[in-house]
């Protein structure tokens, strides 16, 4: 009985539908105004074995089109990598004769009303030729529906299959869609990591692009090649100069999409490089081209919010990092909500408001509990145990990095894993449990070392000595803290930009202190070796950095007598071999491609040998500027020579746990231990606040 009315009711609907198809009109051509979330649908009867080809033409507004046999089952649906421009098709020999509906759909709710314009190019028999046209979009359809999907084995079912229309295509004479295929291989190249085997079909796709006079997809494709040559492969002039085209061709024709993201690409250069303030000018411009995109406008005021943060104004990144998480909260890509609350928790972190950003933090991990991305679940957890941390709660960060290792190691995320044991190690210095402590920093330096990270084994090389520093090795320590200031030097020499080359030193400032304070030990220890003497050269090392920093960020022209372009030549050497360097990193994390992996190291070590090079032209063409740019520390002997009789030269080193002052003739150096720098900055605040108090009573 319910089977009969299921069928009677099945029955019924069909032929409502049949009557309202009959009212639907004529596909024909003509221009037709359609906004973000409304379908249009047509009508076109068709002989069996009758060829239709139909084009529509997305005029700033983005369709897919969809076909449907006279009973009602869908054909097939067309949605071309095209964005809001180029045309979408209507391709099919009719099976049976009857009446066929095309479907135009705009699938983005948020899209303002714009045009499609519908142009009817064939209507006839069949030809073989006809036939290979069909079966090459379905081929592309097919491609179209795989190539999203996570699983790699559909990716490279997505590439045979536009391999299989690329032909079919090109016999056709569509070299439009020959076009698109061709790019769309790339595209699905780079998803599954393979820069290197992308490039060439972009190359080819550009070509294309440029024969057929298309700029449009020109642009579009110049971000790709952009982007590879950027993101992927470290070589930063050429992915400036793609970026630069599309955006210029991208601005000429009003496409606000593909300008956009040129726009935010090339600030992801600037970023990458260290260069904030540039990164958020483009982004900044990026920004209002996406007013129509929301995703893309979500990701820009991430980047926006980032770019403050790491130019130290957290507070002015909440701003655009909360709007970008009203965006997102709505839509479906949970895990991007999730990084964005993470950074908002970061912010947070950074004033010092540990309970608001462990509030956000929570609220990524609850996300990511949810849609099962453990990777992402683990990074969640090592923020909240550096919260705690921070918060003075070092065993609650400890079971929170424990959960963190154990998910990275189920995920064979090796990269993060380092992470996971040096965090874990750093809590156990904290809980001062110095065994333990070495024995995950142990781990994690195994790991850094093995992906040549080397910033990473810097940091892990320092919580070492640290540890060995509470065991009473003072020895260890010092042989660790060496590498590790040597780590460091070398990571900072790779920085493309002044502006990170400053802060990174900056970042790393509490291990010279580090040191320096480890040397007075051994000094109180073993006062005849001369440590104090050494001490005081690190301090001068440290001092030696931060003013190459200012001499760089001052207006004074110190470039001068040097070419502008052997300037430029080492900039830009230093800013490929940590692009590359970063890349090689990651690819040996993701158990890349050996070959990919062999062929960065070779690009590094060239380019190392080229920064050689332009370093010794350098010192030739002026060896003031090699000078200021490559200063060499002073020891005692030197800094007295430098000193005139009854002359003292009084240095000081301020630490989190003790402070030192050297005083220094021509003749003796003296060493005294002063209190932590949270004291006398106790101290000297009072001072201040008497002085200033005096001068308003008079």
């Amino acid at each position: 009985m319910a089977t009969a009315l299921l069928c009677g009711a099945w029955a019924w609907q069909t032929a409502d539908a049949q009557e309202a198809q009959k009212q639907l009109p004529a596909l024909a051509d003509g221009r037709h105004a359609l906004k973000g979330g409304e379908s249009h649908s047509y009508l076109i009867k068709l002989a069996a074995g009758q060829f239709l080809y139909a084009l529509i033409e997305q005029q700033s507004i983005d369709v897919s089109v969809s076909l449907f046999k006279p009973d009602g089952s869908q054909l097939s649906v067309s949605d071309s990598p095209n964005d809001r421009f180029g045309t979408e098709p209507a391709l099919l020999i009719a099976e049976t004769t009857g009446d066929y509906r095309v479907d135009v759909r705009a699938p983005n709710t948020h899209a303002s009303a714009a045009h499609y314009q519908i142009r009817i190019m064939a209507l006839r028999e069949a030809t073989a030729t006809d036939k290979q046209h069909v079966a090459a979009q379905r081929a592309f359809d097919q491609a179209q529906k795989l190539r999203p999907q996570s699983a790699a084995a559909a990716k490279r079912d997505a590439i045979t299959k536009y391999k299989e229309a690329i032909p079919l295509f090109q016999a056709a004479g569509d070299r439009y869609r020959q076009t698109l295929a061709v790019q769309a291989i790339g595209i699905a190249h780079l998803q599954l990591n393979e820069a290197r085997s992308a490039l060439p079909y972009f190359a080819d796709a550009l070509a294309l692009a440029q024969n057929i006079a298309d700029q449009r997809l020109e642009a579009q494709i110049e971000t790709y090649l952009g982007g590879t040559y950027g993101d992927y492969l470290g070589e930063i002039a050429k992915s400036y100069a793609h970026l630069e085209r599309a955006r210029v061709l991208a601005g000429r024709l009003g496409d606000k999409s593909t300008q956009g993201s040129a726009f935010n690409n090339i600030g992801n250069l600037h970023k990458n490089a260290g260069d904030y303030q540039s990164a958020l000018d483009y982004y900044l411009q990026a920004l209002p081209l996406f007013n129509e995109s929301p995703p893309r406008r979500a990701i820009t005021l991430n980047n926006i919010g980032v770019a403050y943060t790491s130019l130290g104004e957290p507070e002015r990144a909440l701003d655009y990092l909360q709007q970008s998480l009203e965006i997102l909260k709505p839509g479906t890509d949970r895990n991007a909500e999730a990084l964005t609350l993470h950074n908002i928790g970061y912010a947070y972190n950074r004033l010092t408001k540990y309970r608001e950003a462990q509030d956000y933090y929570t609220q990524a991990r609850e996300i990511v509990q949810k849609t099962g991305d453990r990777s992402l679940e683990a990074q969640t957890l090592d923020l909240l145990g550096a919260n705690h941390s921070a918060m003075g709660q070092p065993e609650k960060a400890l079971d929170l990095h424990q959960q963190s290792l154990e998910i990275q190691r189920t995920a064979k995320n090796i990269r993060r894993e380092a992470f996971s044991h040096a965090n874990l190690a750093h809590v156990y210095n904290l809980l001062r449990q110095p065994e333990k402590a070495l024995d995950h920093f142990n781990q994690a330096l195994a790991i850094s070392r093995n992906l040549n990270d080397l910033n990473s084994a810097a940091i892990s090389l320092e919580g070492r000595a640290r540890a060995h520093q509470k065991l009473g090795n003072l020895g260890e320590a010092r042989k660790n803290i060496e590498e590790s200031l040597s780590l460091i030097e070398t990571v900072r020499a790779r920085s493309g930009s002044q502006s990170l080359r400053a802060s990174y030193l900056a970042s790393r400032e509490q291990t010279y202190d580090f040191y320096i304070d480890l040397l007075m030990q051994m000094h109180a220890r073993d006062p005849e070796a001369r440590h104090d003497a050494e001490a005081l050269k690190a301090s001068e090392r440290g001092r030696a950095r931060s003013l190459l920093e200012l001499l760089n960020e001052a207006p004074a022209d110190i470039e001068q007598g040097v070419g502008l372009e052997l300037v430029r030549r080492e900039r830009e050497i230093r800013q490929a071999i940590n692009a590359k360097a970063q890349r090689q990193i990651q690819l040996t994390a993701q158990n890349g491609s050996r070959q990919d992996i062999e062929t960065f190291g070779k690009e590094i070590r060239a380019l190392e040998d080229e920064y050689q090079q332009v370093q010794v032209a350098i010192r030739k063409a002026s060896p003031a500027y090699a000078e200021l740019t490559q200063p060499q520390p002073l020891g005692l002997k030197e800094i007295q020579q430098l000193l005139e009789p009854n002359t003292v030269l009084l240095e000081y080193s301020l630490g989190d746990e003790r402070s030192y002052m050297w005083v220094v003739t021509q003749d003796s150096l003296k060493a005294f231990a002063l209190p932590k720098v949270e004291d006398i900055q106790k101290v000297a605040r009072q001072v201040y606040q008497s002085l200033t108090a005096r001068s308003v009573l008079k």
